[in-house]
């Protein structure tokens, strides 16, 4: 990248003569030098990279590569490539943890070589696999098919929570333990907190449970659900059909009861099913509600005190829901059926 200028004369025993024109030439340039990097922690989540402008050897520097690796050697993830300023700050990071760093010039000529690998670890103490999930619960219940819902841990490990992987058992036994049926050979991930889970036996118990996933490792199985699904149920029990008529944007209320007491503690899921001369709640829509259901006089398995959630079988379960309005020129929505799923009530505490 450098530039020279040129002169030439000749010489003889009688001196020396006049100076040729000038002409000038240039190199081509090269890729930068190196630069130097410095890397040091700023909390649990912060490491602050800077470094040096080095020589551009005839081409402006165009911007530098910052690049990251675990140990110090490949694989290497760049997480830049036209930073233009000498300072990065990684901040994808949690506590405890070390990582290496290098940097490279570009310019027109291309890319220079890597910095010295520098590297710096966050404070704190290191981090760790996260908590369980906190209240498990079915969100929803239908034929052959169960959702689940759940909370994120209360302590992460350190690390932000990446995902949860949730199992479902095989049925196992007339007589069923936690625990039974689980193979861990169909574990499957979801980035949400939800999972549906279809092509269930109708016959048989099932367990349910996840745990949540951080950058470190796996964390523990929340407490275990429990359904249990037999043919008598057949998925759902259906009650009188009713239509109910709701002017848009009106608020309809009303409740279901058992007519008998079920023979268990029973989680009660309310299904309205709607259609109508609008499109507001389309045919097989639905709302669901749900409570627990205890027997009069039934014998609690647990220590727990369940008085802050649990419910007489004949208080019923209460529905409500309002017609959305869309301006259109029909202005009722008609509730055709309504369906009374009961599940007994498993090893958890919604």
């Amino acid at each position: 990248g450098s530039t020279r200028h040129y002169r030439i004369r000749a010489g003889n025993v009688n001196g020396e003569g006049q100076w040729s024109s000038t002409r000038s030439a240039r190199t081509d340039a090269g890729g930068p030098d190196a630069p130097v990097l410095t890397a040091s922690e700023n909390g649990e989540n912060q490491i602050d990279l800077s470094w040096t402008i080095p020589a551009n050897n005839g081409s402006a520097i165009r911007g530098y590569w910052v690049e990251r690796s675990v140990d110090g050697a490949a694989p290497w993830e760049r997480l830049t490539s036209s930073n233009r300023t000498t300072t990065y700050s990684d901040t994808s990071l949690y506590r405890g943890m070390k990582r290496y760093y290098r940097v490279a010039a570009t310019n027109g000529a291309g890319t220079g070589p890597y910095s010295k690998v520098e590297s710096a670890t966050t404070t704190g103490e290191p981090a760790e696999a996260p908590s369980a999930p906190m209240l498990p619960r079915f969100s929803s219940v239908g034929r052959n098919q169960l959702t689940i819902a759940w909370d994120p841990p209360t302590n992460n490990g350190g690390a932000p929570i990446s995902g949860y992987e949730y199992e479902v058992s095989h049925p196992c036994g007339d007589n069923p333990a936690p625990g039974c049926g689980f193979t861990g050979d169909d574990i499957k991930a979801t980035t949400s907190t939800s999972a549906r889970i279809s092509g269930l036996n109708i016959d048989g118990d099932h367990f349910l449970r996840v745990r949540a996933v951080n950058p470190v490792g796996k964390g523990a199985w929340a407490v275990e659900l429990r359904a249990t699904l037999k043919p008598s149920m057949n998925g759902q029990v259906r009650v009188s059909p009713t239509t109910i008529t709701v002017d848009e944007g009106d608020t309809v209320r009303y409740t279901v009861r058992l007519s008998t007491a079920p023979p268990h503690p029973t989680q009660l899921f309310v299904q309205t099913h709607g259609s109508g001369d609008s499109d507001d709640l389309e045919k097989g829509a639905f709302v669901y509600t749900g409570s627990v259901l205890i027997p009069n006089g039934w014998t609690h398995p647990r220590d727990d005190d369940w008085s802050d959630f649990a419910y007489n079988w004949n208080t019923g379960v209460s529905v409500s829901f309002t017609a959305p309005e869309d301006d259109d020129a029909l202005d009722d929505i008609a509730v055709m059926e309504h369906y009374v799923i009961a599940v007994p009530y498993g090893n958890y505490r919604p």
